[in-house]
Order: structure tokens, then sequence, then C-alpha cells
């Protein structure tokens, strides 16, 4: 029962992102208030499920025998979550003195709590399946970021990272095939493609994942 833990992480903060758009704060102060407070019980959470949440799977849709959508908190997962989960809050603390001179307050929060959820599906993704799904879930929570200010100059690096974004998940989408048709989707320390796998088409869609998930994380030389 202590897996079902690992879904407030990742649902939580979509909840209350779209819950802080449409509360009524009195002023920008109790706006920063409400986000530190839900990240830090979000960071909370995370480290909780990170010291008590076994390693096990925690099916959520199963699509097939094989492939279904899935979390689990292995060691690389649990070190990243808790990494991501400790520098969140203080990165809303750089977002809040950054606002101060923007607009469009609301949508800027509620995305960016948001995105912290589906950084923690990355986290604690089973398979490459679930990880694909919150990398594109990702793409859609941190454009609003982008354009927030909604000028032209705002809109003309949305469609930029929309672009690298999308794109990227074309490259990303073609290893995921790969990997899901060799049985190798879910994640195993040291990888677990035969010998027999280890082709030169394997080596093609090694560099098409590696610039499609490079891109998103801002690898060189994929940066925007």
């Amino acid at each position: 029962m202590r897996t079902y833990l690992l879904l407030i992480p990742v649902f939580l903060p979509v909840l209350l992102g779209t819950v802080s758009y449409f509360l009524p704060f009195r002023n920008q102060r109790q706006r920063n208030l409400f986000v530190m407070v839900s990240l830090l019980i979000n960071a909370a959470v995370v480290w909780i499920a990170a010291c008590r949440v076994p390693e096990e799977t925690l099916t959520l849709i199963p699509f097939t025998n094989e492939l279904s959508f899935s979390l689990r908190l292995d060691g690389a997962g649990r070190l990243f979550a808790c990494l991501s989960a400790t520098l969140w809050p203080l990165t809303a603390l750089y977002a809040f003195d950054y606002m101060k001179h923007e607009e469009h307050h609301p949508m800027f929060y509620c995305f960016f709590i948001a995105s912290f959820g589906t950084t923690m599906g990355i986290a604690m993704a089973d398979n490459i399946l679930t990880m694909y799904l919150f990398y594109e879930m990702l793409t859609l929570t941190t454009i609003p970021l982008v354009m927030h200010g909604m000028k032209k100059t705002h809109n003309r690096a949305a469609r930029k990272y929309m672009s690298y974004s999308i794109g990227g998940a074309a490259f990303a989408f073609a290893a995921v095939v790969f990997l899901i048709l060799n049985d190798a989707g879910t994640f195993v320390l040291g990888g677990h493609l035969s010998a027999a796998d280890q082709t030169i088409l394997a080596d093609i869609l090694y560099v098409c994942a590696f610039m499609g998930f490079g891109v998103k994380a801002a690898l060189f030389p994929l940066l925007g």
C-alpha cells in the first residue's frame, strides 16, 4: 500500500497549481506564500516517499501484459526526485523576484507548480513509455512559463521552444518504440538489450534518443 504514496508528489502539484489559478489572492505576497507552502509540502512528501516506499511497481494503466503506465522509485529515481524536490523551492525564490515586474502571475505560478509534478513523474517512471509520456507532459506545462509575458518576444521564444521540444520528442519516440519492441522498455541497472539487439540501427536510435531527450535537458550542443 505504501507504493500509493508515489501518486501524491506527481498529481498533488497539478491540483495545487490549478487551485492557485482560481484563488482570489489579495496581493502577491499571499500568492507567493501559497506557492512556497505548496512546494515545501510536496518536497516533504517526496523525501518521505524516498525513505519509506519500497522499490515496487505501481501500475496505473495496463495497456498490455508487457506495456503499462506505471510508477516505481528505484535508486536513480530517488536521487533525481530528492534533488529536484530540494531545488524547486529554491527556484521559487528566484521566480518571486523575477516576477515582481512581470504580468500574468496566476498563469505562471499555476504551471510552475504543476511542472513540479510532471518532473516527479519522470523521476518515478517505471518504464520508458511512462517516462516519455511525462516528458511530453513536461513540455505542455513549461510552454506557458516561456510565454507568460504574452508579448511578441515571449511568443517568439515559446514557438522556438515548441519546435525544439516537439522535434526532439519525434526523435525520442523512435528510440522508445525500438526499446519496447525489443522488450527493453523497463528500466534495469545497466540496461538489458541483448547482444542481438545491439545493431547499427540501435546505434542510430541511441543518437535519436540523445537528441530527443537532450533537447529537454538542454545538453550541449542542443541548447536553444
